[in-house]
């Protein structure tokens, strides 16, 4: 596995579920354009971290870092809603 490979597997997951919500995403260094009506849409920031060998003899690694997904809801709608979105988009990606 390599750092391509996590970002292209989250990016996959999240843009697979997203497209179902009818939610679009906005990606590093991707041009994007705000809904206009101020409506509902995902940020995600993936942020890799040092990958450290596991193994003295180097067969093994493992790749650390942080997914950041915002969930950008337009004013005065509340909670509720975002709430649902997060819970939904954590049983994506399972511990």
């Amino acid at each position: 596995m390599s750092q391509v490979t996590i970002r292209s597997t989250i990016t996959t997951a999240l843009a697979t579920w997203a497209a179902s919500k009818n939610l679009p995403i906005a990606r590093e260094n991707v041009a994007f354009t705000k809904p206009a009506s101020f409506g509902t849409f995902l940020e995600l920031n993936i942020i890799p971290a040092d990958t450290f060998t596991a193994t003295v003899d180097g067969t093994r690694k493992r790749y650390l870092g942080e997914v950041i997904i915002n969930i950008w809801a337009g004013h005065n709608t509340g909670t509720g809603a975002v709430e649902a979105l997060a819970d939904e988009i954590a049983t994506l990606f399972p511990v």
